[in-house]
Order: structure tokens, then C-alpha cells, then sequence
């Protein structure tokens, strides 16, 4: 029911109705009533659609607003561009790393640079022409049974020698 008419004014409305328009135009007339009411319908459901899509527009706006802001602050960008210049050095040190080499000249000492005099032999101490031998430290050297794991070596077994059991005196 309608809000604000009662039953007895729905009787009303029906006995005024029957003899203002009269029995032949009474079907008629409610029925281009009812199309009449449903178009109203359908327009204050599109209307209300549109303010619906309007307000979701006007929260999506917001959103992206405030994910933008977020960006800004968070500094998304400039993590980004950290990162890919990041990426451009580590690239130009793998390209250099993976270049050869100069190799040094035939005639040239090793350890200095291509073209470069050798150091003159006066300028070596007289103590290197009594070298001390290394002495051989786990690690240093293959023959060391330790040189692969780090580990110092088992000190070799000492033989037992089998002894006798101590008597005990007992009083007799």
C-alpha cells in the first residue's frame, strides 16, 4: 500500500473512479496509468544511476589522487631510478671485468708495467741471499695433509705396550 491512503480510501478513489470515467474507459485508463508509472520508474532509476556512476567517478578520482600522493611520498620514482642506475653500473663492471687483460711485454720484468724499467738489483738487501725456508703451516702447501679442509693433522698413534696386571696383596 501507499503510504498515507488508507484501505478505505483506495474504495474511495475506485467508486469515483467508475463514475467519473465509467465502466467502458476504466481499463483503458489504468492501463496508460501503469505505463505512465512505469517510465517514472525507469527514469528515477537511470537518474539514480547516474548520481551512483558519478560518486564512483568522484571516489576513484580521490584514490588516484591519493595513490599518486603516496607515490610522491614514498619516493617510488626515485627508488626506480636507483635501481636502474644500479643496474647500468653493475653492467659497465661486468663488461669491464669480462675485457681481457694487456699483457705485459717479453722483455719486461713481471710485476711492472709494460715499457717500465726493471727495479736495479743493488737496491735488494744482501738478507735475501740467505732465504729462510718457510716454514710449511696448514693451508700453505699441498704436501700439507690439511691444505684441502683447513684441518691440522692427526698426531700418529702411539703403540701400547701390553703390561701385566698390578697384584693386589691381599692378607692370606
Amino acid at each position: 500500500m501507499m503510504p498515507g491512503i488508507g484501505f478505505t480510501e483506495m474504495i474511495l478513489l475506485v467508486v469515483v473512479s467508475i463514475v467519473v470515467i465509467g465502466p467502458k474507459d476504466l481499463p483503458l485508463m489504468m492501463r496508460k496509468f501503469g505505463k505512465f508509472t512505469g517510465k517514472m520508474r525507469a527514469l528515477a532509476f537511470e537518474f539514480k544511476q547516474g548520481f551512483d556512476e558519478l560518486g564512483r567517478q568522484a571516489e576513484l578520482d580521490e584514490l588516484r589522487k591519493e595513490v599518486e600522493e603516496l607515490k610522491k611520498s614514498t619516493g617510488v620514482a626515485d627508488l626506480q631510478r636507483d635501481l636502474e642506475q644500479d643496474q647500468v653500473n653493475l653492467e659497465k663492471d661486468i663488461d669491464s671485468a669480462m675485457q681481457p687483460a694487456a699483457l705485459p711485454t717479453p722483455g719486461a720484468a713481471p710485476g711492472t708495467p709494460n715499457g717500465a724499467e726493471p727495479a736495479p738489483a743493488e737496491a735488494a738487501p744482501e738478507a735475501s741471499a740467505e732465504a729462510k725456508p718457510i716454514p710449511n703451516y696448514a693451508g700453505l702447501s699441498a704436501d700439507h695433509p690439511g691444505y684441502d679442509t683447513g684441518e691440522e693433522p692427526l698426531p700418529e698413534p702411539v703403540p701400547v705396550a701390553a703390561t701385566e696386571p698390578a697384584k693386589q696383596d691381599t692378607p692370606a
